[in-house]
């Protein structure tokens, strides 16, 4: 059975990674938002919820869809990699909220053969480096490569890349919150007791599966990082 998720970690912090010199706040090097506040989350807790109770909340986000144009055939290369025109905005501002980011993407065109490895890697590597750029550091682009009946658990909507990532940053879960534009975004989110935003861009408007709930539904990341924002105060 498979079962590791893969990781591009990121090595340098972005310039606003303390939230210093950030256009949308808060501008202590203290990190004050990081002991009390995300403690109380809209939408309600699932029986799975798994949290690091020592921890601090994390920003997840989807990847095709959500920060970049989402393709049917999946992004194989890093010139179809291409950033929706308002990321930039919204990873400032996320950014600003001083909180670990981690991407967690299925990228099952690894394991069919479609790109590999290493295109994956450059990719996630360039993200880490623009999103320092506009003032965001990405703790970590947590990736599952496998196929979807691989049986593994790190696939969305299954936990491993979430736990990976909890262990390896401090997070508390419970505490954090997802964005995402498919239903296995928002089913992994929900297992875990995480907030879940869904954004419209990616696959669309599609209804969730049947029994899941997103605490907001967004046209994009800018209008979900403003949402965050709300929902951290």
């Amino acid at each position: 059975m498979a079962s590791n998720c893969r990781s591009s970690s990121s090595c340098r912090g972005g310039r606003n990674a303390t939230g210093a010199g950030c256009a949308h706040g808060n501008d202590s090097h203290d990190h004050p938002r990081l002991s009390g506040r995300c403690s109380k989350r809209p939408g309600r807790a699932s029986d799975g919820a798994t949290g690091n109770l020592s921890g601090v909340p994390g920003l997840f986000l989807d990847r095709d869809g959500v920060l970049n144009h989402f393709l049917i055939d999946s992004v194989r290369t890093i010139e179809q990699f291409q950033y929706y025109e308002f990321t930039a905005e919204a990873m400032e501002r996320l950014g600003c909220l001083g909180y670990p980011i981690v991407v967690v993407t299925n990228q099952s065109a690894i394991g069919r053969g479609w790109t590999s490895e290493e295109q994956v890697q450059s990719i996630h590597q360039q993200l880490i480096e623009d999103c320092s750029d506009w003032g965001a550091s990405i703790a970590s682009v947590e990736y599952c490569p496998h196929l979807p009946d691989a049986g593994c658990e790190c696939r969305k909507p299954g936990p491993g890349m979430f736990l990976r990532a909890a262990r390896d940053h401090g997070i508390d879960l419970d505490r954090s919150v997802m964005v995402g534009d498919s239903s296995c975004d928002i089913e992994a989110a929900q297992r875990l007791g995480m907030a879940r935003v869904r954004v419209r861009t990616g696959r669309g408007d599609p209804p969730l599966t049947e029994g899941l709930e997103a605490d907001a539904w967004v046209e994009n990341l800018n209008e979900a990082a403003v949402w965050i924002e709300e929902w951290c105060r």
